[in-house]
Formats: structure tokens, C-alpha cells, sequence
């Protein structure tokens, strides 16, 4: 073998390398131990004194955005928390609720293609994308007809990409969906006024234009 062709292949050896690299440290695990134990109660804190030093909902989540724009870009969180639940396309965890219920924090992981069914809070949310990419559809909730399905007012169509923070408003204006358009697992954050494992809310069925009450239920993954 000639000097040149050993230097041509040395030379792809080190560029195949170098890709290999590069494509582990985009989809690399968002766990950085002592960090992401540090990130989480920040946001923790930081959440709790936004929501105590403003009246309004408006105000609350333009700070809580800011706030949550700069939990995503550090983008960690505890491995018991990133993780897709066998079997299942949508898993939710709680991260955090206040004893008292004013707010609330989660976390849903979406398998490639799994969407979270249409569905409202009963009050605001600011959430936002810290792996893959999402695609969130908001609606505002108006009179139900004769068939006690109300009417749903598409209001924002948009792609959630990472580091990206969308807000839901109060209702009537607090329904929406979120789905995973990316080929792998989506993993966003969710802080809400309130503790949703304590209120009943609903989930809505366009095709049999039914609405289906339900209470919040999260997997395990071991509140924070």
C-alpha cells in the first residue's frame, strides 16, 4: 500500500469518527447528575417566587417563560425522568407540585409519532420542548351545541422546537394538543397553575364529539 492511499484512509477513519461523535453528542441522554438535582430545584424556586410576587396570569407566565427558557437550555433533568414508559406512546411524570396546589410541574415523553389527546387545564401553562420536536395545536373553548360538544376555535398551530416555550392561557382559551413530529422520543416540560392530580378537567374527542372528564394521573418517577 502506497503512502498516499494510507493517508487518504487514515484520513476517513478520523472524519468517520469525528461524525460518529458528533451524532452522539446531539441525541446524548439529558442527564447530568449533580446538575440536572441543581436544575430541577431552581426551577422549583424560581417558579414559586414568580408566582407569589405577580397578580396576574399574564404576568405569571411571561416570567415563568423566561424562567423556563432557562431550565431548557441547560437541558437537564434526572434520567428517571426522560424516560419513554414501556408500552405506553404518552408517559407523564410529576416533577414537583406545591403542597398547597398553586402550581405544578411535569414532564411528558413522547414516543415518535404518539400525540397527548386534546385536552384543557382549567388554568394557564407555560410549557416548552427539551428534546425532539413537538407540534402543539391550541383551540378556544365557546358554547356547546346541541349535542353538548363545545365549540373549538383553532387559535395557534406551531412547531415546538428545543429550547422553545409556548404559553397556554387561561380559559376559555387552555385547549390544546401536543404531538411528537421527530423520529425520536420528545421530552417537554409542563408548569401549571395548579396541581392537576387535585381538579377534574376534560379531554375532547372531535371524530364522536364527546368530552370525557378525567383527574390527572402521572408514572412513577419519583417527585423531586
Amino acid at each position: 500500500m502506497t503512502p498516499f492511499i494510507q493517508c487518504r484512509r487514515a484520513l476517513k477513519s478520523s472524519l468517520v469518527a469525528v461524525a460518529l461523535s458528533t451524532t452522539v453528542s446531539l441525541y446524548a441522554p439529558l442527564v447530568y447528575a449533580d446538575d440536572a438535582e441543581d436544575a430541577v430545584r431552581e426551577l422549583k424556586a424560581e417558579v414559586a417566587a414568580v408566582v407569589l410576587a405577580n397578580r396576574t396570569p399574564e404576568q405569571i407566565t411571561t416570567q415563568v417563560g423566561v424562567t423556563l427558557r432557562a431550565f431548557l437550555a441547560r437541558g437537564a433533568l434526572p434520567e428517571a425522568f426522560v424516560k419513554a414508559h414501556p408500552g405506553l406512546p404518552v408517559t407523564t411524570y410529576l416533577l414537583h407540585a406545591e403542597p398547597d396546589g398553586r402550581f405544578s410541574i411535569a414532564v411528558l415523553v413522547l414516543r415518535p409519532g404518539a400525540r397527548a389527546p386534546l385536552h384543557d387545564h382549567r388554568t394557564w401553562t407555560v410549557w416548552g420542548t427539551i428534546r425532539g420536536t413537538d407540534h402543539e395545536k391550541q383551540f378556544e373553548r365557546g358554547a356547546s351545541g346541541e349535542d353538548d360538544f363545545p365549540e373549538l376555535r383553532p387559535i395557534s398551530d406551531r412547531r415546538v422546537e428545543v429550547g422553545e416555550v409556548s404559553v397556554v392561557a387561561m380559559p376559555p382559551r387552555d385547549v390544546h394538543y401536543v404531538e411528537n413530529v421527530g423520529n425520536d422520543v420528545s421530552v417537554s416540560v409542563h408548569v401549571h397553575g395548579a396541581d392537576l392530580s387535585r381538579i377534574e378537567r376534560n379531554r375532547y374527542d372531535f371524530e364522536r364529539r364527546t368530552v370525557f372528564p378525567f383527574v390527572q394521573s402521572y408514572e412513577s418517577g419519583g417527585e423531586q
